[in-house]
């Protein structure tokens, strides 16, 4: 019986944990934190679920009283509380858009996907529910597709002239530290800081766009000059390129 008492208090403690978790990425999230940790999330769900089978099945030796009845309310409680998380996420997964930048082999700099442009790159599906996009050599895409509001799992790959595709494995969405080692760092290629831009121009043309960063370390914290994405649209047409 005492084991049954501690799984069900250890189940509950971590089903705390889970909701002041979620708070916390609301939180972060709101304010707009470019590096958001899930991992823990994750690892609290898996040992909840295995808790709670554990103690429900301690609790069936229990007697059958007011007191198991709840310890009982309060397991099944906290196991709906993870399979629901379980299901929110496998749902985004799966419902999630997946987003293909396919980069210029050795281009480093700004990239621009700006969307719903007429007469820009017509959409290019790819597998299920995949939109390739394919990148120019100068970092700037006009793109038909509107832009995503919903969920992404984006991808970031490097093309050769011969078409062979490498990812880029890495990524920072937080600040690069200046630290010796990253200012030497001129050959672990990865992705920074991904979000979404937009504005309009001084002829009022009103334009959204992803944008992100592609190079080295060394590269990065270098003060390279970013394209002026309102005087590339409007040296692209004298009329507005976006609806």
């Amino acid at each position: 019986m005492r084991k049954a008492w501690l799984l069900v208090g250890a189940n509950a403690v971590i089903a705390l944990l889970v909701i002041l978790f979620l708070f916390a990425i609301l939180a972060a999230l709101a304010a707009f934190a470019p590096e958001i940790t899930t991992w823990p999330l994750f690892a609290l769900v898996l040992c909840g679920v295995l808790i709670s089978v554990a103690s429900a099945r301690a609790l069936k030796g229990v007697e059958r009283n007011k007191a198991r009845l709840f310890a009982g309310f309060v397991n099944g409680s906290a196991f709906a509380l993870y399979v629901l998380i379980v299901v929110a996420v496998g749902w985004n997964f799966f419902s999630a858009t997946r987003e293909r930048f396919i980069i210029p082999q050795g281009y480093e700099g700004e990239v621009y996907v700006v969307h719903g442009v007429p007469g820009g790159a017509p959409e290019e599906h790819s597998f299920y529910r995949t939109e390739t996009y394919r990148i120019p050599r100068d970092g700037v895409l006009l793109s038909q597709v509107p832009m995503n509001t919903s969920g992404t799992r984006p991808e970031y790959l490097y093309e050769s002239k011969d078409g062979k595709l490498t990812k880029i494995k890495n990524a920072w969405y937080s600040t690069i530290q200046r630290t010796p080692a990253n200012l030497a760092d001129n050959k672990n290629v990865g992705m920074y800081f991904p979000r979404t831009a937009g504005g309009a121009d001084d002829r009022g043309c009103k334009w959204s766009a992803d944008l992100f960063e592609i190079g080295t370390p060394s590269y990065l914290l270098a003060n390279h000059p970013p394209i002026d994405i309102n005087a590339y649209l409007k040296s692209y047409s004298a009329s507005c390129v976006t609806h």
